[in-house]
């Protein structure tokens, strides 16, 4: 595993609500975007997953997501969450004040109805015995059970443990719908990514599952939901690639999740007061919004049919939607070949077209939800998972990309922001050399960087008034081959 420079989040592809909390969180307490992201969409996801499946190459799957920021201690990740989780957390807290209110009272009626029942047993017993009518007596039994106070349960949002067993348990029952969070979890590696890896790529795919108990009662999870926000710290993850290796990749769960290794932002998170209130006046509101749409989507009622299953709407794509998903599908497997430039990371490569469809189901929903996923949505969703591919390209390819292919990485995400804020307009190609990205601000770097990107396609490059500037080309959103 090795870290280059990140390229730039794409945060403007976000759905507006998304983008708003993003950058509040991030302008408020000026931690990486990637993994604020992470957060966010995690917590995005979550509040649709049990009322939304989605339709794909004429299958149904869950609408889920598996988060995972690499980030050291310190690096705002628990606070983070903390502001993004409010709404979540709330409606935890909210369930548990009724879960103990109901359980006072089934304390209460419980023995009340368990005395009257004693009583009517007693009676029909005694009718039984003299050989006298009981009919009525049975009658009066079976419909005091009838109304037999049931114990109330508690719905829990959010779980912490990660071990195989506490996953297993949680999920148990029909229709258990879940966020896993787990902050700087050095032993998660072990228990959740190589021993839990079958009971949530199970999760993952919507498959049910069982298990067996030595010393306590087995169990069965029937379409049950989960979506997780992880971390681990640097060193952990270096440790465990350097360990497991293969065995790590290859158990399934890691291919499955969107992996963000953003630079530590320690030593810039500076106070300043007053100013930064004025600096980012314009985000002042996302997280209120964010909340506001959280709340009303957990409180909207489960609908279980007469045999107590799940009931959820199936979000499809549009037939020009459907166009666009496999001319990614296509161009992600043509990039798995040999000397291609994901046949190093095939395992992850193989997953990139569907978390192009699960965004693009949440960004559907995020944006209203009307009718079906269109093409635009599903090419916003690209250009967000774009991002996580170049990712796992740059922290577990094995081969090192020449220096000119990882700066049009770089600069082309740079680039993408820069089109999609100014609506394409054109930049003046000396501006690059000024506020490109940082790390290749050498011309020599820039301009080998912009030749790459000039014959796939991304860009193109014409005088004006003797000054050069680069526009967006027809393939700006496409792979970089």
């Amino acid at each position: 595993m090795k870290q280059t420079f990140p390229p730039y989040y794409p945060v403007s592809s976000l759905p507006k609500i998304l983008q708003d909390v993003v950058l509040e969180v991030q302008y408020k307490y000026n931690f990486p975007m990637p993994m604020i992201a992470n957060a966010v969409l995690s917590a995005a996801f979550y509040s649709v997953q049990q009322h939304n499946d989605l339709e794909w190459r004429g299958k149904p799957g869950p609408l889920i997501a598996y988060f995972l920021s690499i980030v050291e201690t310190g690096g705002g990740k628990s606070l983070t969450d903390l502001e993004v989780m409010k709404a979540i957390n709330d409606k935890g807290r909210e369930d548990i004040a009724t879960y103990l209110e109901k359980d006072k009272a089934f304390k209460v009626d419980h023995p009340l109805w368990k005395s009257v029942d004693k009583g009517l047993e007693e009676a029909l017993r005694r009718k039984t015995r003299a050989g006298k009518n009981h009919e009525a007596e049975l009658k009066a039994l079976e419909a005091h059970r009838d109304k037999e106070p049931q114990k109330p349960i508690l719905k829990k949002q959010v779980i912490n443990d990660s071990t195989k067993a506490a996953l297993e348990v949680a999920l148990s029952g029909n229709g258990k719908s879940l966020i896993l969070v787990n902050d700087e979890a050095a032993t998660v590696v072990e228990k959740l990514f190589l021993q839990g890896a079958p009971t949530l790529t199970s999760v993952w795919s919507a498959k049910d599952f069982s298990y067996d108990r030595k010393t306590t009662e087995s169990g069965i999870s029937i379409n049950a939901r989960l979506t997780m926000n992880l971390s681990l710290q640097p060193s952990v993850m270096l440790k465990a690639m350097k360990q497991y290796g293969n065995d790590l990749v290859g158990s399934g769960l890691l291919p499955r999740c969107f992996i963000a290794f953003p630079d530590s932002t320690i030593g810039q998170r500076l106070d300043r007061g007053e100013q930064i209130k004025q600096d980012w006046q314009e985000y002042i509101g996302g997280l209120d919004r964010f909340y506001a749409y959280i709340a009303e989507k957990l409180r909207v009622p489960e609908e279980r049919d007469a045999k107590g299953n799940i009931v959820r709407r199936l979000l499809r794509f549009t037939t020009e939607a459907q166009y666009v998903l496999r001319e990614i599908w296509n161009d992600y497997e043509a990039k798995q070949g040999i000397n291609q430039i994901y046949f190093n990371i095939r395992p992850f490569a193989s997953r990139f077209t569907e978390q192009t469809v699960r965004l693009a189901g949440l960004f559907h929903l995020m944006n209203g939800g009307e009718g079906d996923i269109p093409a635009e949505v599903v090419r916003q969703a690209h250009i967000v998972q774009s991002w996580y591919a170049n990712e796992v390209l740059r922290l577990f390819g094995q081969q090192q990309l020449p220096e000119y292919v990882s700066d049009a990485l770089l600069l082309l995400s740079w680039l993408r922001e820069h089109f999609r804020i100014n609506n394409g307009q054109a930049i003046r190609k000396n501006i690059l050399y000024q506020r490109g990205p940082n790390a290749i601000r050498l011309k020599a770097r820039m301009n080998a960087a912009l030749d790459y990107l000039v014959p796939t396609g991304h860009i193109w490059i014409d005088q004006f008034k003797k000054a050069l500037y680069v526009y967006p080309g027809p393939n700006l959103y496409g792979p970089l081959a």
